[in-house]
């Protein structure tokens, strides 16, 4: 007797992708949807179209430009493209974005203005913390209370292995870190002070957090939108920021 334990061939079908999983044994009739078990699963729209998608969000086209360019309602564009980064925030649960080295590292913070808080149906500030590791560009990023000592300090310990060079701006919070087994320099923006070079050891150190602010302007950019300023979605833009930027495979996150 014939056991169907693998559907494997693929038929055509006339339904909304064209093609069905069904038994190599002709004389079964057992199929199932090639959709079972991916993300496309629950998707309204062909796979082909789907996929289409996906790879605008990867080549991060802007939701208004795939909306034309697919002739998809931006609503419709808007809801995949926070479904592909629910699969992110989602991954990187499971395979968070690590340090391991003791090298250099550029910490700051930036803020967003006006952000919806659904709970409490009032804008709101957020502050976001940003720490960036220079030799593999991998970035974390996460929404913060406050700029306290007692807030920004046990989170980049939590991060950064001890004995790095961390920099940042003047804030008064970071100068505990010295204290903390790492080699903390700043640069005083409010002075204009944005980059030196300082002697440690035989080494030359450049002193900035270019790299992060530069970040921060994609940050802000994300957010530019005031209709996208919700405390419910920014996790998940922070997500995808962390994950372009951390050299991750692009399509890895998604159960294709």
């Amino acid at each position: 007797m014939w056991l169907c334990i693998l559907l494997c061939h693929i038929a055509f079908q006339n339904n909304l992708d064209g093609v069905i999983l069904r038994c190599p044994n002709l004389n079964c009739q057992h199929y199932q949807t090639v959709r079972k078990g991916s993300f496309f699963t629950n998707g309204k729209h062909s796979m082909l179209t789907q996929l289409k998608i996906m790879v605008c969000f990867v080549s991060d086209v802007t939701v208004s430009s795939a909306s034309r360019l697919l002739g998809i309602r931006r609503s419709t564009v808007t809801e995949y493209y926070d479904n592909l980064r629910g699969e992110i925030v989602d991954n990187l649960k499971d395979y968070p974005i690590t340090f391991s080295d003791n090298g250099e590292y550029e910490v700051d913070e930036c803020l967003l203005k006006h952000v919806y808080n659904p709970r409490n149906r009032k804008n709101v500030i957020q502050w976001i913390g940003g720490i960036v590791e220079r030799t593999t560009g991998k970035v974390v990023l996460k929404r913060i209370s406050d700029l306290t000592a007692q807030t920004l300090i046990p989170w980049i310990q939590e991060h950064v292995p001890h004995g790095s060079f961390i920099y940042t701006d003047e804030l008064r919070s970071y100068s505990t870190l010295k204290d903390k087994e790492y080699t903390h320099l700043s640069v005083n923006h409010s002075k204009h002070e944005y980059s030196r070079q300082e002697q440690f050891g035989t080494e030359i150190l450049n002193v900035h957090i270019n790299t992060l602010e530069a970040l921060n302007r994609e940050v802000r950019r994300r957010f530019a939108n005031k209709s996208s300023r919700r405390m419910d979605r920014i996790d998940m833009v922070l997500a995808e920021i962390m994950y372009r930027y951390s050299g991750r495979p692009l399509f890895w996150a998604f159960k294709v």
